[in-house]
């Protein structure tokens, strides 16, 4: 016959025997070429491999939907474990890509783990292994009652071949026996990494030192590993007015291009603007955070979709802080961005699982602003919006109108179910400014004794004068005398304590998902918040030369800091969770299994 069949008989021999069996019954017919019978055998094989990888991803699915108690995950998408139609066509013809686990050199087939529960994961990531041990066992039995005439006998070997096949993807799929032995599962192939470091004269005024890029792009050639259809990076700043702002680039990446290479291409110039533009290097230290990212169904690989994510665009607003013993207001300009690895399902709200699709529709009203994206990360970024109110009374009010008044996500759609024609009856921009600034004024004839803070009698003081001022706007009048207080006393906490980290804390505790989540805030210019609960996130320093790096995989920290004498790396509990704020030289640690108020 033809060198192709020399070639099938090494890799199967049953298939060749089957090949030459109907050559000699057709003999007449087209298949009498070598060529149309490997074509023909080929298709046919590779259809046996794809159907068990198909099954496999079916078990996952099913188990997910009933685990989970989620219907919507019995879809295509995750059946197909969020491989193509057209790419799994192109891997039935010969000479194409064929995903083969251990041997994979293309992004392999993924599936969201949804609910972080150890217990879930295990059962979940047994669900593919079981159905391809399930289809073994169906076909066994099958074959004993199945009588094949001349003809279909020449095709006998699709059992043998099925059974191995399915045996095959039981055995490689090391992922899920990892995340079975360990309940911790990894599957959003996407990467966050970044640093802090200190200035050193070499620096010179760009925004984002020499050093630094050199160090971002041996750690971006490390995480590529997760994924590299899109990525986006930005640096910390400062405007002509001395405001600290965001200076960033996202791109899609172009098929087969280095996203690494790729993305500085794009940030470089966007940079070189800023600075013409009379944007600034931060005083004291060079912030820069990245995020590579694998598109999941519900958010495909766009820039509006790519991380990092805001949902509240930069917007001025009135700030207390206390410096040098003394409260001072400045206006400033607020803006917070995340980037996020892993699956967000959910967040606990008027004592409820909130679906993100749900939360979405409820933020555009609470925040009075509407947010295009799909997908489930830029959720996390709304709700950071609404948690950080430290030193700024308006959202401060707003975040405690929803904590201490609201009964129910129903009160911001008109006492209806979430949809997006509901009417909107979430409290209007005009009163959140109105009791905002009764506050402020109360506030004010505080500041001037700067330890008051200190002194619960005097935060007693301040906690019944506002409550003596807000009985005056009649919307406030109407709540009850036990509502004013829960909404007075809620505000002055949230003023007074709700900054990135311990808005971080409060989200990941009743978030529902995995998560690596990187939070930065304009309100933070030496410091960032990295989040572990399912995902992993290291951290790393270099002490003698003044800088952190952190990364969703370890090996790119070792790659700057594995031969650096002094240097030390921590990996965050992403079992328990952890929850870091970090400097160039500090961290502090949070550990999720104490109580958060809230």
């Amino acid at each position: 016959m033809s060198i192709w069949l020399l070639i099938l008989q090494n890799i199967f021999p049953e298939a060749i025997a089957a090949l030459l069996t109907v050559a000699s019954v057709t003999e007449k017919s087209e298949f009498s070429s070598g060529f149309w019978l490997f074509l023909a055998y080929s298709i046919l094989l590779r259809l046996v491999w794809n159907s068990s990888i198909l099954i496999h991803g079916l078990g996952h699915t099913l188990a997910i939907a009933i685990v989970d108690r989620r219907v919507s995950a019995l879809n295509l998408t995750n059946i197909l474990e969020n491989r193509s139609f057209s790419a799994i066509l192109k891997s039935l013809l010969p000479f194409n890509n064929l995903f083969i686990p251990l041997f994979a050199n293309q992004t392999i087939p993924w599936l969201a783990a949804g609910n972080s529960t150890c217990w879930r994961i295990r059962v979940k990531a047994l669900g593919g292994i079981v159905f391809n041990l399930l289809a073994i066992a169906i076909v066994v039995n099958l074959d004993r009652f199945l009588l094949l005439d001349n003809y279909a006998s020449s095709l006998a070997f699709l059992s043998p071949t099925f059974i191995i096949a399915n045996l095959l993807i039981a055995i490689c799929s090391l992922s899920d026996i990892t995340a079975f032995v360990t309940g911790i599962a990894d599957c959003f192939y996407c990467g966050n990494f970044g640093f802090i470091a200190k200035h050193n004269p070499d620096d010179g005024k760009e925004l984002l030192p020499e050093r630094m890029v050199k160090i971002s792009q041996q750690m971006g050639n490390e995480t590529e590993i997760r994924g590299e259809q899109a990525g986006g990076g930005l640096v910390v700043a400062c405007d002509r007015e001395e405001r600290v702002v965001f200076v960033g680039k996202k791109i899609v990446n172009q098929k087969r291009e280095n996203l690494t290479k790729s993305l500085e291409a794009a940030f470089a110039p966007v940079r070189k603007k800023a600075l013409a533009q009379g944007i600034k290097p931060l005083k004291s230290s060079a912030i820069g955070v990245w995020h590579y990212r694998y598109a999941t169904s519900g958010s495909p690989p766009t820039e509006l979709e790519t991380h990092w994510h805001e949902w509240m665009s930069a917007r001025k607003e009135n700030v207390w802080q206390l410096q040098e013993k003394k409260w001072v207001c400045q206006q400033k300009n607020v803006n917070h961005r995340i980037t996020h690895n892993g699956d967000f399902d959910a967040w606990t709200l008027f004592g409820k699982e909130i679906d993100n699709q749900t939360l979405g529709l409820w933020l555009e009203r609470v925040l009075h602003t509407s947010n295009a994206t799909k997908g489930d990360s830029p959720k996390i970024a709304g709700l950071m919006d609404l948690l950080i109110t430290q030193g700024m009374w308006y959202a401060s009010v707003r975040l405690a109108y929803q904590l201490a008044i609201a009964t129910g996500i129903q009160a911001a759609f008109g006492g209806q179910e979430p949809i997006r024609n509901a009417p909107n009856t979430a409290p209007a921009q005009q009163d959140l400014t109105n009791w905002a600034e009764i506050f402020t004024s109360t506030f004010s004839l505080y500041v001037l004794k700067p330890d008051f803070t200190s002194s619960p009698t005097s935060l007693n003081h301040l906690e019944e004068d506002i409550l003596k001022a807000i009985i005056a706007d009649k919307s406030i009048a109407e709540w009850s005398e036990a509502q004013r207080v829960a909404f007075v006393r809620t505000a002055i906490e949230a003023f007074f304590n709700n900054d990135a980290y311990r808005a971080t804390q409060i989200f990941l505790q009743k978030a529902q998902g995995s998560f690596g989540l990187v939070t930065v805030s304009t309100l933070e210019d030496e410091h960032l918040i990295l989040g572990a609960k399912g995902q992993p996130m290291s951290i790393g320093f270099n002490r003698e030369q003044g800088y952190m790096i952190y990364a969703s995989e370890p090996a790119a920290v070792d790659r700057v800091l594995l031969e650096v004498s002094g240097s030390t790396r921590l990996d965050l509990d992403q079992k328990q969770g952890e929850i870091a704020r970090v400097s160039a030289d500090h961290l502090t640690i949070y550990a999720m299994n104490l109580v958060v108020r809230y």
